[in-house]
């Protein structure tokens, strides 16, 4: 005989929810009422109704349990038992969330996974929202979840133009079609988003390089002296200066503090929270990053207290000091490659993909300059805080060493950078 199933009110559900919610353990059990109803828990924002139906071997998914009743719940899976394991025909508009576009959908996708904590960046909302609106709407905006298919999601990443864009748009479009299984929004399990079935329909664009576009490095004084010119007219201008003379990545950037400078700031110390390496493979704590700051840099952050900024983000922009959007100095390339184009001059572009140069692409410059100009390799390695290659398995353990050294370095990479430029350069 099989195995009676008692039939559970919504109290002893709760209860046994909270216990599984306790174990942290994804689980499905059987709430009885009906033949094969259950519920499926996976985390705290992913809980929902599920019909086993045993005779064929099917799962149906009724919907989220927040959202649909035990009573409904159960009406609704005695239906499909009724109907021989089909869905009833004609639903209500009610009954029918996957009629709702992906565009129709995604502010209250970008809004659950900021609630639920998957997403813990502050600049989340917008740049996800933004995201979405430039680079998935135009292509599967206006379809459901449910008639999202393999050509589909490769006609978005086909659509984005470097392999960070596509690894992001997969990233994302993956993270979509699962908020929107136990919302009902989608009944087929089976996501699309499988890379290695992906590479027959899309242009892995990894495979010309992968690399981010770089200016040469005997371009950068050139692109320096036309961020410069007439005085530095955005704290986006001051920002991209100051990563391009530290050789830093963005996000030490994003979040610089005034704690972080020295009372004379003549370095800066970069917690590690805010570099690539934040911890080990241990679990304990990297070191921290100290730049060894060039007088150029120096003359930027006392240009920044002109404006009486002497507390919280150096680089904060607008009245509440915000952080800064990964977009800001991106833009401010495009800015002047736009405007040197347009009086026929040479545009900021990667002399091997044609694409106009990321920030990112400006460490590429600096490390290319300074082993074409005989600089110790080592050296400038630990000024880009690249992990330390004798040490094949913690990382950087030396990388706030050869201050003396790296200080040189980045002195002489900032005479270099601004050799273009008059004296007066330093100026809003």
């Amino acid at each position: 005989m099989p195995k009676r199933v008692p039939t559970l009110t919504v109290k002893e559900i709760e209860r046994k929810l909270a216990a599984v919610a306790a174990s942290g353990k994804p689980a499905i059990f059987a709430v009885g009422g009906v033949d094969g109803l259950s519920i499926e828990w996976r985390n705290a924002n992913n809980c929902r109704w599920l019909l086993r139906y045993r005779k064929e071997k099917k799962k149906f998914i009724i919907g989220a349990y927040k959202k649909i009743s035990l009573k409904d719940a159960r009406a609704k899976a005695e239906a499909i038992l009724e109907s021989g394991g089909k869905r009833p025909e004609s639903p209500s508009e009610a009954e029918r969330p996957t009629q709702k576009t992906v565009a129709e959908l995604w502010p209250q996708f970008v809004a659950d996974m900021i609630d639920s904590g998957e997403w813990k960046d502050s600049r989340s909302p917008t740049v996800k929202m933004s995201f979405g609106v430039n680079h998935v709407f135009p292509v599967i905006g206006n379809m459901t979840p449910e008639a999202i298919t393999f050509h589909h999601v490769a006609a978005v990443l086909n659509a984005q133009p470097s392999k960070s864009g596509q690894d992001k748009a997969l990233t994302i479009v993956r993270q979509f079609l699962k908020w929107c299984l136990p919302r009902g929004y989608r009944e087929n399990e089976f996501l699309p988003t499988d890379r290695g079935v992906l590479k027959t329909l899309y242009k892995d664009l990894s495979e010309s390089g992968g690399n981010m576009p770089a200016l040469d490095w005997r371009d950068v004084p050139r692109f320096v002296a036309k961020l410069t010119a007439g005085g530095l007219k955005s704290i986006g201008s001051v920002a991209l200066l100051f990563k391009i003379l530290t050789a830093s990545r963005s996000e030490p950037i994003h979040k610089a503090d005034w704690r972080e400078i020295a009372a004379d700031l003549s370095q800066w110390v970069c917690p590690p929270e805010h570099m690539k390496v934040k911890r080990y493979k241990d679990g304990s704590r990297a070191p921290e990053h100290v730049v060894p700051l060039s007088t150029q840099a120096q003359g930027l952050l006392r240009l920044v207290q002109e404006t009486g900024r002497t507390s919280g983000l150096i680089f904060g922009v607008g009245e509440r000091q915000k952080e800064m959007s990964n977009n800001t100095m991106s833009k401010r390339i495009k800015d002047l490659t736009k405007q040197a184009e347009r009086l026929g001059e040479v545009g900021f572009r990667d002399k091997v993909t044609n694409e106009i140069v990321c920030p990112h692409g400006f460490r590429s410059s600096f490390q290319t300059w300074a082993v074409e100009n005989d600089k110790d390799f080592d050296v400038s390695d630990y000024c880009l805080a690249h992990a330390d290659r004798r040490d094949k398995y913690d990382g950087a353990y030396m990388r706030a060493s050869m201050l003396t050294q790296r200080k040189e370095l980045l002195q002489a990479w900032a005479d270099y950078c601004l050799s273009q430029c008059p004296k007066d350069w330093c100026k809003w």
